[in-house]
């Protein structure tokens, strides 16, 4: 009987993290550069936009859909880094939802032209995640 449930614990990470894929509310989820291009491709991302849409996900998050708590109160959601309080009319269940995050960055970004609402951006941080997102790229396009 104990042995079910070491395996139980040995086996759940790895079903957790092949549910990853998915796109939908997946807090806590780490989602791949693919599938962070596919989300942003079909927001609307295309070329250079798309990479550095992608970029600044990685550069936020690394990929990871979580919340990160602010001084000044505010949360910022999701793989993309959703300010709540900046952007209060995404709502956390969009912002933890990766095609609806993605949307929002688009309409955020005004369609990849502006990125500098994202920190990573104007302090260049993503451009070290550029490789990464030029391939993920790449691999939706």
């Amino acid at each position: 009987m104990r042995r079910w449930g070491v395996l139980v614990l040995l086996v759940a990470p790895l079903i957790m993290g092949a549910t990853s894929q998915c796109h939908g509310t997946t807090q806590g989820a780490r989602h791949s550069d693919k599938v962070i291009a596919q989300a942003a491709r079909h927001a609307g991302f295309t070329g250079s936009k798309l990479t550095k849409a992608v970029a600044i996900a990685l550069a936020e998050s690394d990929g990871i859909d979580e919340n990160s708590r602010n001084p000044d109160g505010s949360i910022d959601r999701g793989v993309w880094q959703i300010n709540s309080r900046y952007h209060h009319e995404v709502t956390n269940a969009c912002a933890h939802d990766l095609n609806c995050a993605a949307r929002a960055t688009w309409r955020i970004s005004s369609h990849g032209n502006d990125f500098s609402p994202w920190v990573t951006y104007g302090g260049s941080r993503y451009r070290g995640f550029l490789p990464r997102a030029r391939a993920a790229a790449r691999a939706v396009s």
